[in-house]
């Protein structure tokens, strides 16, 4: 089951194209009024359409057991909820990201009901998108293997080093603090169910890995150090200030190397990824990639060890970072004494042979003078 919270903005056009198996979830304010109206209008049409009051306190997870019926369509309070079906092929599912995610405009969706039904495992993938204007969106949850979470983190390239540096610092905050602890506890700790909140608290250490990947240009150092700084801070007030233990690694590499990246991360499988903005536009406007759904297919493939990471975009002429640099010049030198070294070895080789050929030569041609006597 896959789902995906839209804006308002697509409500008509799936309305109107008369999906099966709906549900509206819907709260008595003006928002959703026009919603409203265009699902009474097509009600008649369709036999299995549902409409939930959720000021009436009823719980989406307890609404799709009342109603004993997993829709296909589930439209909610702050946006839409594009939800399908296990039935669904996967290549049926790509098509609907293309048509979808070309415009996803909505606020971050804190209802209780999705999360949880991330907890409670009734979303098998979950697409959580949040941004303010139509150029792209800032964070996604996916659940991988276990439980792995992509955050993006949008801003403007020509913003003040220290706002960008506040920003990226205020993500990682507030994600920490209000979702990877929640994931870690219910999905990476075997004995959770055997403990309870106190000594959960008190206790229990758990250990998951962070990994930040900010997409900087090695010789930048200044916004290197904007990534140093924002490792420490989030470190220190969010991580050491509770009782769990994140294995943090920071990458800096080439934003045009994103393949290569997704393959380092494949490694630990972490917990949390965090991509800084500059890789954005290079997933948004590849040509290889055009469509942003390849590039999760290809990270869920490369996380999950189906396939081995490989560069994202091999089109374009990647600019070799300074230590790769080092590698291939040393490289180069290695190359140039090991081919010296042979040609030494070569011309030694040479004038040996020379040498016992001539020995064998003097040797088998040398004339060996017997005294035989004298003769009368």
């Amino acid at each position: 089951m896959i789902l995906i919270l839209l804006s308002n903005m697509f409500t008509e056009k799936i309305i109107e194209q008369g999906k099966k198996s709906l549900i509206l979830a819907y709260t008595n304010d003006n928002s959703n009024n026009s919603v409203l109206n265009l699902f009474d209008n097509i009600k008649h049409q369709h036999n299995n359409l549902y409409k939930i009051n959720c000021d009436e306190q009823i719980t989406l997870c307890q609404s799709l057991q009342v109603l004993d019926n997993t829709p296909q369509l589930l439209f909610m309070k702050n946006g839409i909820t594009f939800q399908f079906t296990q039935q669904h092929s996967l290549e049926n599912m790509q098509k609907y990201y293309d048509y979808l995610m070309t415009d996803v405009l909505i606020p971050f969706a804190s209802e209780i009901q999705f999360k949880q039904s991330i907890l409670q495992e009734k979303i098998k993938y979950a697409y959580l998108i949040k941004g303010q204007d139509q150029e792209f969106f800032e964070e996604i949850f996916t659940k991988y293997q276990g439980k792995v979470v992509i955050g993006y983190i949008k801003s403007d390239f020509n913003e003040l080093q220290a706002h960008r540096e506040s920003q990226i610092y205020h993500f990682g905050q507030q994600f920490i603090k209000e979702n990877l602890i929640q994931f870690v506890e219910q999905h990476q700790n075997p004995h959770f169910s055997k403990l309870t909140p106190q000594n959960i608290e008190s206790q229990l250490t758990i250990r998951t890995k962070l990994l930040c990947i900010f997409c900087f240009n090695l010789s930048d150092q200044a916004e290197k150090t904007i990534g140093k700084t924002v490792k420490q801070q989030i470190i220190q007030e969010n991580i050491e200030n509770t009782e769990i233990s994140f294995d943090v690694q920071f990458f800096y590499a080439d934003y045009r190397q994103f393949g290569e990246i997704c393959k380092l991360a494949s490694n630990d499988k972490p917990g949390l990824v965090i991509l800084d903005q500059k890789a954005t536009p290079y997933l948004k406007y590849s040509q290889q990639y055009e469509n942003v759904n390849q590039i999760f297919a290809y990270i869920q493939q490369v996380v999950s060890g189906d396939i081995q990471g490989q560069k994202l975009f091999p089109q374009q002429d990647v600019e070799l970072t300074d230590l790769k640099k080092q590698y291939v010049n040393f490289g180069k030198v290695g190359l140039l004494i090991m081919a010296l070294i042979f040609a030494i070895k070569m011309i030694l080789g040479r004038k040996h042979a020379q040498i016992q050929v001539q020995q064998e030569y003097q040797k088998d041609n040398s004339i060996e003078i017997k005294d035989i006597g004298s003769v009368e």
